[in-house]
């Protein structure tokens, strides 16, 4: 089941699914900041070019896609982003969610990252004709 979200309450379950991914991600070894993920969440929620949605998987959020509506820095109108898209189920559902909404509001582009090296988030994305273009280039770095 594949929900948009409007009620802040969500943000403890959809915070507790995101700290089992993120210990699987890339970006394991930086630590979630707790109040920067519960303000990200809260933002998304208030805002007119933001919205949340999960999937469910036996009543458990499985899944939660962030999404943004963007001004290009250089170039005219508006693009869709994911902030923040992970899942264990229905992946596929939430992107055309998301897909849906961004359509709606007549961006000219939707651009789809991918950094967390956990899953098959591009293979997703080729799925619904979108083309990799670029990449993202990684090193976590110690002090």
């Amino acid at each position: 089941m594949i929900r948009r979200l409007y009620d802040p309450n969500n943000i403890h379950a959809i915070l507790r699914f995101a700290r089992g991914m993120h210990a699987k991600s890339a970006l394991a070894g930086i630590p979630i900041d707790a109040r920067r993920a519960d303000s990200l969440l809260r933002g998304a929620f208030m805002s007119s070019n933001g919205a949340v949605w999960a999937s469910y998987h036996e009543k458990q959020v499985a899944g939660v896609l962030i999404g943004a509506i963007l001004d290009w820095d250089y170039l005219v109108g508006q693009y869709a982003t994911d902030v923040v898209f992970i899942a264990t189920h229905h992946g596929a559902e939430l992107y055309r969610a998301f897909e849906r909404w961004a359509l709606a509001r007549n961006v000219n582009a939707i651009q789809m990252g991918v950094s967390s090296g956990v899953g098959r988030a591009g293979q997703l994305y080729e799925k619904f004709g979108l083309a990799k273009v670029g990449g993202i280039y990684f090193r976590e770095v110690t002090s």
